[in-house]
């Protein structure tokens, strides 16, 4: 009561501490809502094309939608949405100022359309089948009955098929801007007739070719200067049009140790009598990471380490261990039996894409057998009612085939487990099949063995990672800028120091690496750290893709940081500097040439005087000369018998000298010539036309805040 009393006395305090409280709610949700008054929905805004939002919530929706089975390639889908939402909007503004668009039923021509020619790309990907690299009409036809009744945007497939419409009219949009673009280049006839001599005013020359390494780098001096003066003209080739970053790293790898191996080795022994002894081979192997395959194989098919040991064994005999494929293995002879060359067989085959589908192909299949075993019916005439292959009207009869000519489970029924004359009943990717062997073709008596296997990989240990863990722990707290590790790695054998490409803020793959997850995480501090010369106090863990143990800890470093629009020596400079002493090389050769005669060229620097024939200005063919592109024009202004100036080439310094030049013949078919160069002319349209929308547009990236 007192409490209460107090309370009374001193309400308008507590009226005070609500209003704050309440004040401090609105102004969190004024600033940190996605909806909020200064938010504006920001949070989940990943980025803008030309005022058009992709929102994240959509965005992670859509992959949800499209990618919910995928594999591991998450940034890389992720890259294919992110230029999908941004060429979807450019598109969707520059078709409506062009008056572009799709018809539904044009839509529905390029998803279910009966001409290939018309179907859209997409469909034809995502719709094939992998076995006969053909579109499956089958599912299509099913896809499009359901879209007819209503039923599919009620199916799981529902969503999955609305975002594909969307890729399909982006696809389709993009290819009428593309056309209406390469329908309006011309050639003219000017054009085409500089073209034509330029490809047909050809020459032969002599050369002389000085390698840069006639002059060591010991000798060569590359100043500052130098790289400056080397970029300032060669600018263009360096500039970024968004900031990149560089990256210092060394790997620290982690590699199974004696003690690893010889700990493998040992249970590999343990395991040869519980192997030898098994009853169920085939469940021994599935729990022991092995295999047994139906196959038996020739003494030339097994490994040669085990072959004489393991052929001519009894059955139940096991050898090992051996090391095969990075693992030790062990082996066991299960059986022996001659193998035919060839087998002739024949089948119905019930088509079924899906489990309902194979339960009642397999009912059928079962039906069909019984008929044919009571005698009522024959295999053929059963073929001819219900196969759904080529093979139907031929009675299902597939001729002679020798191994490996058929999908695997259907060759190893014929091959191995038949008798000729029984029906066997097996599913194979194409459906159910009823299978007959009619015959057998043995030319040689030559027996097969099948032979089980299990293995073990030869991996660190526990133990190994957490040492190569700690070691790299220890180096990147006593190195912490990229002078310090540097020096480091120079003095220890076991260590190499890589510097990374240009890394740009979205990038999730740097070579040595390879991409995914921990590559990302990487660029993300990179960008997050602005601190150049700052080693990265995290040590980042990359797992085998395969065995899934810590492969490798890598250390890494922020080492330069190149503005977008702009470039330094210090951005470039790894890139820059082999360049630049090239030149210096070049320069110093060119001191020591004395003489236009290219023998005396030649016998200076120990080279041997080259020709070449029939060269002309688009050539782009040539162990030494064909490609570099200084040296072929200056060759091709030349008059006959002249000598050229020293020319500093991308392989050495030329000498050229024109032995002659032929007459280049007058186009005698100018509409001809036009029709090839506009082919040539409008094929980049494709891939550059979408790159120069994105020029033009305002386009802001978020991206890295999400992901």
């Amino acid at each position: 009561m007192a409490l209460i009393g107090k309370i009374r006395n001193n309400s308008w305090l507590l009226i005070i501490l609500i209003g704050l409280g309440l004040g401090g709610f609105i102004i969190m949700d004024m600033f940190n809502s996605q909806t909020g008054a200064f938010g504006a929905g920001n949070q989940t805004t990943m980025g803008v094309v030309d005022g058009n939002k992709i929102d994240y919530n959509n965005f992670s929706r859509t992959e949800q939608t499209l990618y919910s089975n995928a594999g591991s390639d998450v940034y890389g889908r992720r890259d294919y949405l992110w230029n999908y939402f941004v060429e979807e909007a450019l598109l969707k503004d520059a078709a409506n100022e062009l008056g572009l668009g799709v018809s539904r039923d044009e839509l529905r021509e390029l998803q279910f359309s009966a001409d290939p020619k018309r179907m859209s790309e997409i469909i034809k990907a995502r719709f094939s089948n992998p076995a006969t690299r053909q579109v499956d009409r089958q599912q299509l036809n099913n896809i499009q009955q359901s879209l007819d009744k209503g039923e599919l945007g009620k199916s799981p497939l529902g969503p999955y098929w609305a975002m594909q419409e969307k890729e399909v009219i982006k696809e389709r949009l993009q290819g009428k801007m593309v056309n209406m673009v390469s329908k309006a280049m011309y050639a003219p006839t000017w054009l085409i007739e500089m073209k034509h001599y330029e490809q047909n005013n050809k020459f032969d020359l002599a050369y002389v070719q000085i390698p840069f390494d006639e002059i060591s780098d010991l000798d060569i001096e590359v100043k500052d200067s130098d790289m400056s003066n080397y970029l300032s003209k060669n600018k263009n080739k360096y500039v970024k049009d968004e900031e990149a970053r560089r990256m210092a790293f060394t790997v620290f790898e982690v590699k199974p140790t004696a003690a690893d191996s010889a700990a493998l080795l040992k249970e590999m022994e343990d395991m040869i009598p519980k192997f030898r002894d098994a009853e169920n081979d085939t469940s021994f192997v599935e729990n022991n990471y092995g295999s047994l395959d139906a196959a038996y194989v020739k003494k030339t098919q097994l490994n040669p380490d085990i072959a004489n040991q393991i052929f001519d064994a009894e059955p139940g005999t096991v050898v090992g261990p051996f090391i095969a494929s990075g693992s030790y293995q062990l082996a066991k002879l299960i059986g022996r039996k001659i193998v035919p060359d060839s087998v002739r067989s024949r089948h119905i085959l019930l088509r079924a894409e899906n489990p309902q589908q194979l339960l009642t192909a397999r009912n059928r299949a079962d039906s069909l057998k019984q008929l044919i075993e009571n005698g009522t019916h024959s295999f053929d005439s059963l073929a001819r009612a219900f196969g759904t292959d080529a093979t139907a009207s031929g009675g299902g009869d597939l001729g002679y085939a020798a191994p490996g000519r058929m999908v695997k489970p259907f060759e190893d029924l014929i091959f191995y487990n038949a008798e000729e004359g029984d029906l066997n009943i097996i599913q194979t990717q194409f459906g159910i099949h009823l299978v007959e062997v009619t015959g057998r073709k043995i030319t040689e008596e030559e027996p097969g063995v099948r032979v089980a296997y299990v293995r073990k990989s030869i991996i660190p240990s526990e133990e190994t990672e957490n040492k190569v863990n700690n070691e790299a722990l220890k180096f990147v707290a006593a190195h912490r800028t990229v002078e310090d590790l540097t020096n480091a790695v120079a003095a220890n054998e076991n260590l190499t120091l890589y510097t990374s490409e240009p890394l740009k803020r979205n990038d999730f793959n740097v070579p040595e690496l390879g991409f995914g997850e921990e590559t990302r995480r990487i660029v993300r501090w990179l960008y997050k750290n602005d601190e150049v010369n700052k080693v990265s106090p995290e040590v980042y863990v990359y797992q085998d893709p395969i065995e899934y143990f810590e492969s490798k800890f890598v250390i890494a470093a922020l080492k330069s940081v190149q503005p977008a629009n702009n470039v330094k020596v210090e951005d470039v400079r790894d890139e820059i500097e082999p360049m630049v002493k090239n030149q210096k090389k070049g320069e110093a050769i060119i001191a020591r040439i004395n003489s236009q005669d290219l023998s005396a060229v030649a016998s200076e620097f120990s080279v041997q005087v080259d020709t070449f024939t029939e060269m002309f200005l688009g050539i782009r063919a040539s162990r030494d000369i064909g490609s570099d592109l200084k040296v072929v024009s200056t060759a091709y202004y030349l008059n006959e018998g002249e000598v050229s100036k020293p020319i500093i080439g991308e392989k050495g310094v030329y000498v050229v000298k024109v032995l002659n030049k032929k007459d280049n013949p007058v186009p005698d078919n100018i509409a001809k010539m036009r029709s090839v160069h506009s082919l040539e002319l409008r094929s980049p349209v494709q891939p550059r036309l979408m790159d120069a929308i994105k020029r033009e547009a305002s386009i802001t990236d978020n991206r890295s805040k999400f992901y």
